[in-house]
């Protein structure tokens, strides 16, 4: 099959995918015998409300992923580089080092900053089903248009949502460990954002990087979970009783060393005096003897 235009002629490799409102090829241009993924507009409503918006962003010399636009056969076609690879989820449940996701996401932010595109196609190029790496970890984007005719709704805000949400899965591991402080920071900074700088957040990402890279290897593999944040509190508050108790203690055995020392002197040279004979009391048991030498008399007489 072929999709021919004024100057050029596509050849279609692979029919991907039709919907209500688009059909997507896989094709070869002609004229630089390069693949695009080519996306025929189905719906004249549809082509209204997106034509516009196409054609300026077809003048956006930095936005070269967008290879083109044009009308064929009444029906109308964008034209976008064709993106190779694994998607990024894919890609990361081979097990990625976390230096291989820091370079990932630098190639993901530093593609953004070079093809300068307005927010709609920021946050679909940032989807992780949209971003495609090959084994060297180069980085493509998949273009589908979805959602194309809302794209004036979309603003900075959504476009840092997404920048969130992505470093959310890149760094999955060490968020799980609670091991890499300089994260809590970035994040809490991307909270705050409402408006989106793609060469700020490029470096940010890079200080972000260098920051963790400082980070001793072996704290990197150490968990810092919940358990983890018990255990050191079990400790602190152990290291902290024995810091307490020790002196007491000594102080307690100094106190009593002292009161042994002072009985021992009022000991000293004194009687000891018994109140009790057995069970019965001493004044008792005189008391009982007078009576007995009383009765005593009595049967004498």
């Amino acid at each position: 099959m072929l999709i021919e235009t004024y100057d050029d002629v596509y050849t279609v490799l692979q029919h991907y995918r039709t919907d209500a409102q688009f059909d997507t090829y896989m094709c070869r241009r002609r004229s630089d015998n390069e693949l695009y993924t080519v996306i025929r507009v189905l719906n004249k409503e549809m082509t209204e409300k997106i034509l516009d918006f196409i054609c300026s962003q077809a003048r956006n010399r930095s936005f070269s992923d967008l290879a083109g636009h044009f009308v064929a056969d009444g029906d109308f076609y964008v034209v976008f580089a064709h993106a190779q690879g694994i998607n990024l989820y894919d890609k990361l449940a081979q097990r990625c080092t976390i230096e291989e996701r820091m370079v990932l996401g630098r190639r993901i932010l530093e593609r953004i900053v070079l093809q300068g595109q307005p927010y709609y196609f920021v946050c679909q190029c940032l989807e992780p089903d949209n971003i495609l790496v090959t084994d060297a970890l180069d980085i493509s984007f998949n273009y589908t248009l979805e959602g194309v005719e809302q794209y004036s709704l979309y603003t900075g805000a959504d476009a840092v949502s997404y920048v969130y949400s992505l470093m959310l899965l890149l760094f999955a591991k060490e968020i799980k460990k609670n091991n890499t402080p300089p994260l809590a920071l970035y994040f809490e900074e991307l909270e705050a954002q409402d408006g989106f700088d793609s060469m700020e957040q490029y470096r940010r990402y890079n200080e972000l990087c260098e920051q963790i890279r400082a980070i001793p290897k072996e704290e990197l593999e150490v968990s810092k979970g919940l358990w983890y944040r018990i255990k050191q509190l079990i400790k602190k508050l152990h290291d902290g009783l024995k810091k307490v108790l020790l002196p007491t203690v000594f102080i307690g055995v100094f106190i009593y060393m002292l009161y042994n020392i002072y009985m021992a002197f009022q000991d000293k040279g004194q009687a000891h005096h018994f109140d009790l004979i057995g069970t019965v009391g001493i004044e008792e048991a005189q008391t009982l003897e007078e009576e007995e030498s009383v009765d005593y008399g009595k049967e004498q007489d």
